[in-house]
C-alpha cells in the first residue's frame, strides 16, 4: 500500500484510494488523511472493511499478486478549515466527476453522509463514556495476546531505513523537540531529588547520613547512577568501594588498611585492589591501574616497562 499525502497528513481533505490492478477507486473525506488511511489499511488487512466490494477486490488482488502495493492513497482536494457541510458537498462533487469521466467507484451510491466526521456533541458523549473506565484483567490479557501474535501490530518485525531514522532524528532537534522550552515545576524537581534516609560509607571512611538527589550525588562522587540506586535500595551491598551502614552505631577505621602494589611498589588503599578470595587478604597483588596496564600488554611481556 502506498500513501501519497505531500505533507498534508492533518489537513481536512477529499481523498481517493486507487486500485491500480482493477482501475477502481474509493472516494472519501477526512479531517486527518494519515489516520483515515491507517483505518482503511487495518480494516482491509483484517478483512472487516465496511465496503464489501472494496474488501472482495482487495482479497482477490492480494491472493493473485502476493502483496498489497496495488493500492494508492491520494489527496485530490485540500479543504483547510472547512466545515462538515462543505466537505460533504465536495465529496459528492468528486464522486460525480469521477463517474462522468468513466471511472469505476467502490462507493455504493453517490451520496455523502460524512460518516467518519464526528460532531462536537458526539465527541463529548464518547469522552464522557470513557471517563473513569477501567479495563478488566481478562480484557488486558486479550489485548496483550493479540498484540504479540499479530504480525501487523505497530512496528513489530519492521526496521526503519537509515534515511527514515535520520529524518526522525532531525525532526526532534532544537525547537522541534516536544520538550523544548519547557521547565519542570518545583514539585517535579523535588521528586527527582528525593531524599534517601540511608547511611553510606565512602572508600575513604567518610559517612553520609542521607542521600539527597541521586543524580547530583552520583556526579559529585563519580558513581554510576544505576549502581548508586541499587546500593541505597539494598539490591547491592557495595558500589565502587561505597557500602551501606545499616547499624545505628558505626565504627570507622580512620586509618584504612593499605597494601603495596607488586608492580608499581606504591602503598595504596585496599579499595584500589580487586578482590581475590584465594589470597590471604582477599585482594590481588597488583592494583587496578597496574592490572589494567598489564592486561593490555600481557601478549607482549617485554613492553611492560615501556608502558609504565
Amino acid at each position: 500500500m502506498i500513501y501519497y499525502y505531500f505533507n498534508d497528513s492533518r489537513t481536512p481533505s477529499i481523498y481517493e484510494i486507487r486500485n491500480r490492478q482493477t482501475n477502481r477507486s474509493y472516494i472519501g473525506q477526512t479531517v486527518e488523511p494519515r489516520n483515515r488511511w491507517s483505518g482503511h489499511k487495518t480494516s482491509l488487512v483484517r478483512g472487516i472493511h465496511n465496503n464489501r466490494f472494496f474488501q472482495a477486490d482487495y482479497n482477490k488482488c492480494l491472493a493473485a499478486l502476493g502483496h498489497d502495493n496495488f493500492l494508492e492513497f491520494h489527496i485530490i482536494e485540500r479543504l483547510p478549515e472547512s466545515t462538515q457541510e462543505k466537505r460533504n458537498q465536495r465529496e459528492l462533487y468528486w464522486m460525480r466527476e469521477y463517474t462522468k469521466s468513466g471511472y469505476k467507484l467502490y462507493n455504493l451510491d453517490l451520496e455523502s453522509d460524512g460518516a467518519y466526521a464526528k460532531s462536537e456533541e458526539t465527541k463529548e458523549k464518547i469522552r464522557n463514556a470513557h471517563i473513569g473506565r477501567q479495563l478488566s484483567e481478562e480484557h488486558k490479557a486479550k489485548i496483550s495476546a493479540n498484540a504479540k501474535n499479530n504480525p501487523n501490530y505497530g512496528l513489530k518485525g519492521k526496521h526503519q531505513s537509515e534515511a527514515a531514522k535520520k529524518k526522525i532524528s532531525e525532526g526532534r532537534l532544537g525547537e522541534k523537540h516536544w520538550h523544548y522550552g519547557k521547565k519542570l515545576s518545583q514539585d517535579r524537581l523535588d521528586k527527582l531529588k528525593a531524599t534517601y534516609n540511608v547511611r553510606l560509607i565512602s572508600p575513604d571512611g567518610e559517612v553520609y547520613d542521607q542521600v539527597f538527589g541521586l543524580t547530583d550525588f552520583a556526579k559529585t562522587h563519580g558513581l554510576s547512577l544505576a549502581g548508586l540506586r541499587f546500593l541505597v535500595t539494598g539490591e547491592r551491598k557495595t558500589h565502587k568501594g561505597w557500602k551501606r551502614a545499616d547499624d545505628p552505631v558505626i565504627e570507622i577505621d580512620m586509618d584504612p588498611k593499605t597494601k603495596q602494589c607488586s608492580k608499581c611498589k606504591q602503598e595504596k588503599s585496599l579499595s584500589l585492589f580487586n578482590r581475590k578470595t584465594e589470597s590471604k587478604d582477599g585482594r590481588r597483588a597488583n592494583c587496578r591501574v597496574c592490572q589494567k596496564l598489564y592486561s593490555r600488554t600481557k601478549d607482549k611481556p617485554n613492553t611492560w616497562q615501556k608502558v609504565r
